[in-house]
Order: structure tokens, then sequence, then C-alpha cells
């Protein structure tokens, strides 16, 4: 138990980004349900792939 105390402050002394954590949103179903509504599958094309991409931006940007 003592080696294993120390192999995991060694690694942790070389790469201390492991101590901390990451959650990331997979998916949200708010926007989910927003995206697949009638309303906005009738939108001009351009204007459904501006808000598909201000969809992944917000996924690509939230993190706990």
């Amino acid at each position: 138990m003592n080696l294993f105390s120390v192999v995991v402050c060694i690694v942790l002394l070389i790469n201390p980004a492991l101590l901390r954590g990451r959650w990331e949103i997979v998916s949200f179903s708010g926007y989910d349900k927003l995206i697949s509504s009638t309303r906005n599958q009738a939108l001009e094309p351009d204007e459904y792939l501006k808000m598909v991409d201000n969809y992944n931006l917000y996924m690509d940007s939230t993190y706990y």
C-alpha cells in the first residue's frame, strides 16, 4: 500500500492535470427537442445550419 501511494504521488507530481476532473456535457434534451421540432425543421436551410452551429458551439464550450 505504501508503494502504491508513492507511485500515485509521483504520477501527480509529473502531471498535476490528472488531479483536476473535467465533465463535458454530451447532450442536452432541451436543445435536442428544439432542433428536432417541426418549427425549426421548416426553417430555411441557412438558418437551420446557423442554429445547429450555435448548438454545437454551446455543447463544445460547456464544461463542469
